[in-house]
């Protein structure tokens, strides 16, 4: 299924433009390459589906990154980040002055941020689209680690008229709110591509992972927390869904942050990089717990190595901290600081009035400018398409996840079994005494 052909995706790609923040959402030249960069993702996804585990190119990745066009989509998600912290909450913050015919611009800029985010998240899978960003990836970084904070954050407003509706506010912060857990998993896999690929990135990202932003302690406290789970629902691929509180098995979110923990602390290069406090190493040790239950370690080999290297740190006298950033302080960091999102500020100094100004304009114009904008952003919302698409990547998600996880086995009594045994790793039994009964019968068979 083609949604956008090759040829017009690279005229497309290579008349991609920066707009200012004032520009989102009241200009139809900014509404054309919303609808253009939506059927470029979604032609994004409909090419992974058709590759499978195949490893081809992809022309639209190949063109973003040929026309050096990565660092503009990320200019764009930060601009569009700066509109909803700073222009959106003055509009938010005085709902009796805004009081427009439609709230659809507003709502468009909200998801093209995932739109955005989406398409970084696809291309920086692989190494090149890292290596393209240079020291923007600097800003990706920083963008990740907000983002990851922000659903850390527990707010409560009342957005509901005296009758009992919805405010215009209302509805927008819900959007907001709704959109943190989507645009913090991709933030999730956006950071997993990175720590994968740390030598296609300044050589600061690292230690801005590490120790700028601390991210160990932040994925420690996001897994402590689980923001993603909710009674017997977990989110993850965009949604929540159904997750029985007793099972065994872990969510795509969850488990990503054990990888991304895996790589920043079992590997030695990275953790010598990591600046260790007692707090730090407190909040490790935390983690750990959280990773010593026997079928976590079993669904996830390599959870042992990272256990092994936290068992290792528990052994350690008082002066393992001293002599482990005495170990970094010899090491020579070179520091770059992030400055994309910095030089929007700059060009937007009064975003004050920028918001006034956009508020001023849906409110104005918004019967002629509206049905015009409808139909330029409709031309990327081809429900037969979508439908197709959807089912298609339901099909594949289902293809993906066959083999389900086993049922717990059952020890010789009965009982649950959630241990091995040491020797050859095959027999289950429920506790020591129910192993000790066994092994005259198990010892003829049991080979290391």
């Amino acid at each position: 299924m083609e949604i956008i052909s090759e040829l017009e995706a690279t005229t497309h790609i290579v008349n991609f433009q920066n707009f200012s923040v004032k520009e989102l959402g009241t200009t139809m030249a900014w509404a054309k390459q919303y609808q253009i960069l939506r059927r470029l993702h979604l032609q994004l996804v409909q090419n992974q589906i058709s590759a499978g585990t195949e490893n081809r190119s992809d022309p639209i990745h190949d063109e973003l990154i040929q026309q050096e066009k990565t660092c503009l989509i990320l200019q764009e998600l930060l601009t569009i980040e700066i509109w909803k912290n700073e222009c959106l909450l003055k509009v938010i913050t005085k709902p009796e002055d805004f009081k427009p015919q439609s709230i659809l611009p507003l709502e468009i800029i909200l998801e093209h941020e995932l739109t955005l985010l989406a398409i970084l998240n696809t291309i920086t899978y692989h190494a090149d689209a890292l290596d393209s960003l240079g020291d923007d990836a600097l800003d990706l970084i920083d963008y990740c680690h907000r983002s990851l904070n922000v659903i850390l954050m527990s707010e409560e407003t009342n957005n509901q008229n005296s009758d009992g509706t919805e405010t215009i506010s209302g509805l927008l912060i819900k959007h907001v709110k709704d959109n943190r857990l989507k645009i913090a998993e991709m933030s999730l896999h956006i950071l997993f591509n990175i720590t994968n690929n740390f030598k296609s990135v300044p050589v600061s990202a690292l230690n801005r992972i590490q120790n700028v932003h601390n991210f160990p302690c932040l994925l420690v406290e996001i897994s402590h927390q689980s923001p993603f789970r909710n009674g017997e629902q977990a989110f993850f691929d965009g949604t929540w869904h159904p997750l029985p509180s007793n099972s065994r098995q872990l969510p795509k979110t969850e488990s990503i942050i054990f990888v991304i923990l895996f790589n920043l602390i079992a590997d030695t290069d990275n953790f010598e990089k990591y600046e260790m406090s007692s707090t730090n190493l407190a909040t490790l040790m935390k983690f750990k717990e959280k990773i010593s239950s026997q079928h976590l370690l079993e669904q996830f080999g390599f959870l042992t190595q990272l256990k092994a290297h936290l068992d290792y740190l528990t052994v350690q006298g008082d002066s393992f901290i001293t002599q482990h950033n005495n170990k970094q302080s010899t090491g020579l960091i070179v520091s770059i600081e992030p400055d994309t999102r910095d030089q929007i500020l700059r060009k937007n100094r009064n975003l004050v009035a920028v918001a006034a100004d956009q508020m001023r304009f849906w409110m104005t114009n918004g019967k002629n400018f509206i049905p015009k904008f409808s139909k330029e952003i409709g031309k990327s919302f081809d429900l037969e398409m979508i439908d197709q698409l959807k089912n298609q990547v339901d099909t594949a998600n289902i293809n993906l996840n066959k083999t389900t996880p086993a049922a717990p086995p059952t020890c010789k009594c009965g009982k649950v079994a959630m241990n091995r045994c040491g020797r050859c790793q095959v027999k289950w039994y429920c506790s020591r005494e129910c192993q000790a009964g066994d092994w005259k019968v198990h010892k003829r068979s049991c080979k290391v």
